[in-house]
């Protein structure tokens, strides 16, 4: 009997006990036992883990937000923090733990950063690791969904639904800040999907008087109001990041852009304008029904991997179908929207500003 782990790791998102469904369901059908470990590798150190089971994972695994298992960003193996604040390195433990239960295959539902950390364990030890993509920002190379992705831009669309009639109500603009880390995807499709005036996205340069003109353009219709949807990753006007000090966590990260882009344009054109910070709310709730097919699909095709004893693989989803890749093939490079690509076009086509034109 093959055993497996499944593990999630990095940042929560929608579709991710879909994903623990599917791969559980497929493993017990081939006769496979699971083990489910709570908060990523920190579960595999701690050997902390359940029993998972088809009765376990029952259908409402599918509408289930965020992770039975728990998700954690801070349990880096060869960097882990101890209580005096310092980092060790563990990877010793991890592995002996790995063999002590008998694994076969870890199956790790994760992004770049996992997906890094556990191609260098199978590296230097002798572990075989499966990948299954998810991240709302849709970032991973070599395939063009992940789980979470999907789920994210719809919530992203339902608040500007909902943001569009208080701004006409009072004939103001409203910039909505979107998730994303360094890539537009999420504010691209967010803002596509909720027919935003203006999107703003790293991947493209803007120009403060290009979309002051626009909004000028915009107020002068029947309109009377706008809503512009930027990326947390956006520069400001002198090239520099938009990012505030996490003291908690002791490290910079991505906040402000929507209050920073809101201050100039009341700035330029003097109209009543107002930030709405998405935050959470894009990682949190169900997912949609693209995110728990995806999640099913992936999941199972991760099982066949093991099945086949074809490791060091990520499954992924290419032109319409699931496939794999290497690992390392996923986290050499970093997917970033594609400034010719379809979905910038179509968003030239329907009259939506990107700020540089």
């Amino acid at each position: 009997m093959k055993k497996i782990g499944v593990m999630t790791s990095g940042g929560d998102c929608a579709g991710l006990n879909a994903a623990i469904r599917a791969i559980t369901l497929r493993a017990c059908d081939l006769g496979m036992q699971v083990l489910g470990f709570r908060e990523g590798s920190v579960g595999l150190l701690n050997r902390d883990y359940v029993n998972l089971t088809p009765k376990k994972t029952s259908y409402d695994f599918l509408m289930r937000g965020g992770s039975v298992l728990g998700c954690i960003s801070k349990g880096n193996p060869f960097q882990y923090p101890i209580e005096d604040g310092a980092q060790i390195d563990v990877t010793a433990e991890i592995i002996a733990s790995y063999e002590a239960l008998g694994l076969d295959v870890i199956i790790s539902i994760g992004g770049d950063g996992s997906f890094s950390i556990m191609h260098s364990l199978m590296k230097k030890f002798d572990m075989n690791v499966i990948g299954v993509p998810k991240t709302i920002d849709n970032d991973l190379s070599c395939t063009d969904y992940a789980i979470g992705y999907s789920s994210s831009a719809q919530v992203i669309s339902d608040c500007i639904d909902k943001l569009q009639t208080t701004a006409e109500s009072h004939q103001r603009v409203i910039v909505v800040q979107a998730m994303g880390r360094d890539a537009g995807h999420l504010a691209l499709a967010g803002g596509i999907a909720g027919g935003a005036d203006i999107i703003l996205i790293p991947e493209i340069p803007y120009s403060m008087d290009v979309v002051a003109s626009h909004l000028k353009k915009v107020f002068r219709s029947q309109k009377k109001f706008a809503i512009l949807v930027v990326s947390e990753a956006i520069k400001r006007m002198d090239g520099s990041s938009v990012i505030v000090m996490d003291e908690i966590n002791n490290r910079h990260r991505y906040d402000g852009s929507a209050a920073y882009v809101a201050s100039l344009i009341e700035q330029h054109t003097g109209l009543e304008t107002r930030p709405v910070v998405l935050g959470h709310l894009q990682r949190g709730g169900g997912p949609n029904a693209f995110d728990r097919i995806l999640a099913s699909q992936l999941g199972v095709y991760a099982v066949d991997l093991a099945a086949q004893g074809n490791y060091g693989q990520v499954v992924v989803f290419q032109d319409n179908k699931v496939t794999h890749v290497p690992m390392e093939k996923t986290i050499n490079t970093y997917n970033h929207v594609d400034v010719y690509g379809q979905l910038v076009h179509t968003a030239r086509g329907l009259g939506i500003c990107l700020g540089d034109a």
